[in-house]
C-alpha cells in the first residue's frame, strides 16, 4: 500500500543494508521485511528491524525472516516498540547461548509463552532466562515452552492474577515450590498439571541459584 515511488526507495533500501551488512542478500533480506512489515510495522520502523533481524540471523545462525519473525513477535506480545528491538534481539541471543535451543526453534515457538507472560505482566528478560534454565537440562524447547505457559497458569491460580505484579517469573515459581515444602506430590496438587510441575521444579528449589544466574544475565 505505497506510492511506486516509495515502493522503489524502500527496494535502494533494502539494497543498501545489504551493501553495508554483507550478510544476507537483497531476496533474503526482502523477505525478512515482509514478515516485519506483515507484522503490523511501518516501513522505517520495519526498515530499522530489518537491519537488526539481520545482524541478529547472522550471529544466531539463521535466516533475516526467521529472526525477523521471532523478534517481531516479542516486540508485539510485550507491546514494545521499534526502539526495543536491539535489546531484545540481545536477549534472544543471550537465550540461546546460554539455553540449548537454537535461534530458528526460539523464533518459532516463543509465540506459545509469549502472550500470557506479557499479559501476567512478566518481561522478555524473566522468559528467556526460564528458557535458557530448562533447555540447558535437556528439556526441548518446544516442552519448556510448554512448562512455562502452564507454570504461570498454575501460579496465577495458586497465587492470584497479579502474582508477578511484585515478584518475577523465578521468584513466583521459587514461592510454589516453597508452599508445596518442595514435595512434588504436594506441588501437583497446588499445580494440577504435570508440566505445570515439571516447569517450577526446573527453576526453582535446587535450580533457583541456576535459575538467578540466567535473569542476571539477560539482564545484563
Amino acid at each position: 500500500n505505497v506510492s511506486e515511488g516509495e515502493f522503489k526507495k524502500l527496494e535502494q533500501n533494502v539494497f543498501d543494508i545489504y551493501k553495508r551488512l554483507g550478510t544476507e542478500p537483497p531476496d533474503k533480506l526482502a523477505n525478512g521485511l515482509y514478515e516485519i512489515i506483515g507484522a503490523g510495522f511501518e516501513a522505517g520502523d520495519a526498515l530499522s528491524i530489518l537491519e537488526i533481524s539481520s545482524k541478529a540471523a547472522t550471529a544466531g545462525v539463521t535466516e533475516t525472516a526467521v529472526a525477523a519473525d521471532g523478534l517481531t513477535t516479542i516486540l508485539n506480545a510485550f507491546k514494545l516498540s521499534s526502539s526495543d528491538a536491539q535489546q531484545v534481539a540481545d536477549i534472544m541471543f543471550a537465550t540461546v547461548d546460554r539455553g540449548k535451543i537454537s535461534f530458528e526453534e526460539l523464533s518459532s515457538q516463543i509465540a506459545t509463552v509469549a502472550p500470557l507472560a506479557a499479559s501476567s505482566n512478566i518481561s522478555f528478560q524473566e522468559v528467556g532466562a526460564a528458557i535458557s534454565t530448562l533447555t540447558k537440562q535437556g528439556v526441548p524447547a518446544s516442552v519448556a515452552m510448554t512448562q512455562i505457559r502452564s507454570a504461570i497458569i498454575a501460579t496465577n491460580e495458586v497465587l492470584g492474577d497479579g502474582a508477578f505484579k511484585t515478584l518475577t517469573l523465578q521468584q513466583g515459581l521459587q514461592k510454589m515450590y516453597e508452599s508445596a515444602n518442595g514435595s512434588q506430590n504436594q506441588l501437583k496438587e497446588l499445580a494440577g498439571r504435570i508440566e505445570a510441575v515439571n516447569g517450577i521444579i526446573g527453576i526453582a528449589g535446587d535450580n533457583f541459584k541456576g535459575a538467578s544466574e540466567d535473569l542476571d544475565a539477560m539482564a545484563n
